[in-house]
């Protein structure tokens, strides 16, 4: 059986990074949650529509349809690692440890203090930022609730203190043993 890793954070906590940091270090494929959406829900490819579309399909399913994400990812993949970028409520990752196995799956969730978020988010480019402030990001009843999948992670890693290696090493140790660990 494959690895199966779930990131989980709010907006800015450096999920981004993290991932890059983490498929240089354990050959990953990376599944899409958002290229599924796009693809069963038909929606515009921007934050808004595919929150809105990805909300429906968790309200559908109970959050199980990003299961169904990665079990179609297992038909091609040769890689050890699969890579879901990322969980926004708890059904998405009960359903993926019920379908898998609680031993396949690892969720690491993301966190930093606001102040570090705020200041991320606000120092993204224009281009990136879909609202003007931080607070207004959050609003979104999803993205709101996020921080609750705290409570289930196998892992919780504070990207406030430490760079993306240093917290892949913190999230990964011991747990990924049949790594391809590439150094």
């Amino acid at each position: 059986m494959k690895t199966i890793i779930v990131l989980s954070g709010p907006i800015a906590v450096g999920k981004t990074s993290f991932s890059d940091a983490l498929r240089e270090r354990y050959p990953a494929d990376k599944v899409s949650t958002r290229n599924y959406i796009l693809k069963v829900k038909g929606v515009a490819d921007d934050r808004a529509a595919l929150q809105k579309a990805g909300a429906e399909l968790d309200a559908e399913t109970n959050g199980r349809w990003v299961a169904d994400v990665v079990e179609e990812a297992l038909l091609t993949t040769t890689r050890e690692y699969l890579l879901v970028d990322s969980a926004r409520i708890a059904g998405q990752v009960d359903g993926l440890r019920e379908r898998f196995g609680t031993d396949s799956v690892h969720h690491f969730h993301l966190a930093a203090p606001h102040a570090v978020l705020e200041k991320r988010y606000l120092s993204r480019s224009r281009e990136t930022r879909e609202f003007e402030t931080y607070a207004e990001a959050s609003e979104d009843p999803t993205e709101a609730s996020v921080e609750t999948l705290e409570a289930i992670a196998d892992v919780i890693v504070d990207t406030g203190r430490s760079d993306p290696s240093s917290c892949v090493t913190y999230a990964t140790a011991g747990r990924l043993d049949n790594a391809e660990y590439v150094a």
